[in-house]
């Protein structure tokens, strides 16, 4: 589940300042215009763009130079955030997946040594896997319910499932098979391929990030040209 993030924006131009009261190069207060931070620290969403963009829109457009230079960091800044945060929820999800593969196993081959050692019953003495925490998966769609755990050794789930005869062995180890990418049986409604889930999520991701610097750097180009209505 090797993964790297590299943000590809459409064709950006940051336009220079176009407007004749952009020839100041400082604020109203003559000093230098403040630009704003993001912090470089992992969180379980995407960035929020500049509020630079509103407040300009609002006023009619960039009406200093240093007003207009300033959001143009900021916006800087915000590409640079949210690529770093999708690598880090990129991170996070692929050592999620990575741990719950090796759990998954873990489990499965308990119940295995329990019937071959010729004892009958649901063996409870085996460990089940406990459903993780991941707040990022709201940013975008991917990760299914419960992960994807297969049923017969998810924690938490119905006995049901749970194999108490060694020839029930078998729907448990399709459902294994399809976890860990090691199936010939395609698919299952008691399981869902890890490694599906991180690509589908990760690109979900990567195009809402894209999307989100798309949108911000249009918005601070129809602002710098002088357009009436930037959105």
């Amino acid at each position: 589940m090797k993964h790297k993030f590299t943000l590809k924006l459409a064709v950006v131009v940051l336009v220079t300042c176009l407007l004749p009261a952009c020839a100041t190069g400082v604020s109203k207060s003559g000093s230098a215009w403040p630009t704003q931070t993001y912090e470089f620290v992992c969180r379980n969403d995407l960035p929020f763009p500049p509020i630079c963009l509103d407040g300009a829109d609002y006023d009619g457009g960039f009406k200093y130079r240093a007003q207009f230079k300033a959001c143009r960091v900021d916006l800087l800044n915000f590409a640079s955030a949210t690529d770093f945060q999708v690598q880090c929820m990129a991170d996070e999800l692929r050592s999620i997946f990575n741990d719950l593969i090796d759990k998954v196993f873990k489990s499965y081959n308990c119940y295995l040594d329990h019937f071959r050692q010729g004892n009958k019953g649901e063996p409870v003495h085996c460990s089940r896997v406990e459903v993780p925490r991941f707040l990022g998966r709201y940013a975008a769609s991917g990760v299914e319910l419960y992960f994807g755990i297969p049923d017969c050794v998810r924690a938490g789930s119905t006995s049901l499932y749970v194999p108490k005869h060694e020839y029930e062995l078998d729907d448990c180890k399709k459902q294994v098979d399809v976890f860990t990418d090691k199936s010939i049986w395609g698919s299952s409604f008691k399981a869902t391929s890890a490694q599906e889930q991180y690509d589908d999520y990760i690109r979900n991701l990567e195009n809402e990030a894209q999307e989100n610097v798309r949108e911000a750097t249009d918005k601070f180009n129809c602002i710098a040209e002088g357009n009436r209505y930037c959105f």
